[in-house]
């Protein structure tokens, strides 16, 4: 079957099957969240018996949930559409907190041969989400190996391409982010702080 592609862009498109997948599990992201409506319910009830501890966790959970995932549905869902420019500007809000998240940009960037965008956002987030609370967690080790090797390979693609590379978050627009990311790394550094003083007052 010859891929299909999408006329106002000139890129691919995914199948109709995956495209309803994707909108539904948009759709389903924008529907009320289930840990405030529990968290709501337990208080309402009377019987919430998790530790202050895990309130601040769960509480930190959320807050990053909220952050990362309808930015990253959107894209998904721009992506199989074949509309790359608007999968690129959702996964840019958000690409650093999330090593898979950074790699599906970083196919991205490839397939366009922007391979020193590609070096860049991978090299960036490989920095950034080493400065995310402990709260947040971790992956299994291996998406850590996998993401490292995807690294050097970035690399060794933008050394290797540079003469026919096609990058253009260069200079002004490489410091934006990296602001951008610093930015939002503080805010979220700053949650344990909020709910600690939210307790407080309350």
């Amino acid at each position: 079957m010859a891929q299909r592609i999408n006329k106002n862009t000139g890129y691919p498109m995914s199948t109709n099957a995956q495209i309803e997948r994707a909108r539904e599990n948009l759709k389903y992201a924008t529907s009320p969240s289930g840990y405030e409506t529990s968290v709501k319910n337990l208080h309402d009830m009377g019987i919430d018996l998790r530790s202050d501890e895990q309130k601040c966790i769960d509480y930190i959970h959320s807050n990053f949930s909220k952050l990362i995932t309808l930015p990253s549905l959107k894209a998904e869902l721009a992506y199989k559409l074949g509309e790359w420019d608007t999968a690129e500007k959702e996964y840019l809000k958000i690409f650093f907190l999330d090593n898979q998240i950074a790699d599906k940009l970083r196919i991205i960037y490839q397939k366009e041969k922007r391979y020193r965008d590609a070096y860049f956002i991978m090299n960036l987030t490989d920095t950034s989400v080493k400065r995310l609370p402990k709260e947040i967690g971790h992956y299994n080790d291996w998406v850590y190996q996998k993401f490292t090797h995807n690294l050097e390979m970035a690399k060794k693609k933008a050394d290797k391409n540079d003469s026919k590379d096609k990058s253009i978050l260069t200079g002004e627009k490489q410091i934006e982010l990296i602001k951008y990311s610093n930015e939002i790394l503080g805010e979220i550094n700053q949650w344990k702080s909020d709910y600690q003083n939210s307790k407080k007052q309350n």
